[in-house]
């Protein structure tokens, strides 16, 4: 059986056509790969776990807001060079988005630990305390 030309293989990817998603990851799968592994290896992480996270964050993208994405799709030009600029793109985002947060947790102040708060039964028990001494005094000294 013929596989589908790229536009009727878009066309069905934005219908939830399951093979249609199992064709276009195997067509293009290791190009979007490739592609982000650049991206990452230029931001400075070497590690294939991150490539795998942000290839999988990549054909999220395509399926996100209604397939937005896959409907801009132009079929007049190569689907693999709409996907490279979608695939860098995405990997630059998300590669910004760990280093920020990242920045925000290192620039945040050391956590140290505090007394606990006192609860209701330290409120009972420093009423009755409070009681018992108020007790020990006199009525002049109350």
């Amino acid at each position: 059986m013929d596989e589908p030309a790229d536009d009727i293989l878009v066309l069905r990817c934005q219908e939830g056509d399951a093979p249609a998603w199992e064709i276009l990851h195997r067509r293009y799968g290791g190009l979007i790969r490739r592609t982000v592994r650049r991206v990452a290896e230029r931001q400075g992480s070497r590690s294939e776990a991150d490539v795998e996270e942000l290839a999988a964050a990549v054909f999220e993208a395509l399926v996100e807001d209604g397939y937005r994405r896959l409907k801009r799709y132009d079929a007049r030009f190569p689907l693999a060079a709409y996907l490279r600029v979608i695939a860098r793109g995405k990997a630059l985002d998300e590669l910004r988005a760990r280093r920020r947060r990242r920045d925000v947790e290192s620039a945040a102040p050391p956590r140290t630990e505090t007394a606990p708060e006192p609860g209701v039964d330290s409120a009972v028990e420093l009423r009755a305390r409070v009681d018992r001494l108020l007790g020990t005094l006199d009525s002049r000294e109350q």
